[in-house]
């Protein structure tokens, strides 16, 4: 028996003889697609920095991540340091300290954007509140020496940590 479909409707299908036992109408023709967020070749020539952000005492930024309301932009360098910009009118709102930490080398905020968290090359993450500004956790990579990078699941409950020894490190936080 052979049966042919499509975007999961049964167009036909047929036995060895090649006797037709079904057919359906042809499927409908696919709903159009909301204009595409993809970044054309034409457009990259047209986009142009709207501001430039200067981390004070800083070399390097290692990270940057918008809040999801896009309102603030956290900033992370090589000495442990993460700037807290406000994005609207483009001012340093608060610069938060890891302790003990290497470098900061990625930041994430939580989907609410209430915590912000900070991996460093200790294998430290930091969670901080953001609207107090405080250290609110600190969490520990166990096979780590370094943290290379932090996310928040969707729902905020869970915080992944990727290492340099090729692990993931899962805490629920909520």
């Amino acid at each position: 028996m052979l049966a042919i479909a499509l975007a999961g409707a049964v167009l036909a299908a047929a036995a060895i003889a090649g006797t037709l036992l079904a057919s359906a109408p042809k499927p409908r023709p696919p709903k159009p697609r909301p204009p595409s967020s993809v970044i054309s070749p034409a457009t990259v020539s047209a986009i142009k920095p709207i501001a430039t952000l200067t981390a004070p005492g800083t070399i390097s930024v290692n990270a940057v991540a918008f809040s999801p309301n896009g309102a603030k932009l956290a900033a992370a360098d090589e000495n442990g340091k993460i700037f807290l910009w406000n994005v609207a009118a483009r001012t340093l709102a608060a610069t938060l300290t890891d302790p003990g930490s290497s470098g900061v080398s990625s930041v994430a905020f939580s989907p609410d954007g209430a915590t912000l968290a900070a991996a460093d090359g200790n294998g430290k993450i930091f969670l901080w509140n953001v609207a107090a500004r405080t250290l609110a956790a600190t969490f520990t990579d166990p096979r780590s020496s370094g943290v290379s990078s932090v996310a928040f699941s969707p729902d905020g409950a869970t915080l992944a940590a990727g290492d340099g020894n090729g692990s993931i490190c899962l805490w629920h936080i909520s």
